[in-house]
């Protein structure tokens, strides 16, 4: 499985994520990828339109705002 296909099958079984919680659900289900490469592939389907910025936000470990991912439907 390619880290794309990841990224998505971790929204699609998590719901929203912030990069860091894809980064994270991912290790947890086993797949191996860095948060560069996270944020990366999420970026990529962003563009391709598969995923969509949420209406939600969870805070960072520094008590900033993070974004959070969906799939599009």
């Amino acid at each position: 499985m390619t880290d794309s296909q990841a990224v998505l099958s971790v929204l699609e079984d998590y719901g929203p994520l912030s990069d860091y919680g894809i980064l994270h659900a991912a290790k947890a289900k086993g797949y191996k990828m860095t948060p560069s490469s996270a944020r990366t592939r999420r970026s990529e389907l962003v563009t391709a339109k598969k995923v969509r910025a949420a209406r939600s936000y969870e805070l960072s470990s520094t008590g900033r705002r993070a974004q959070q991912w969906e799939v599009a439907r």
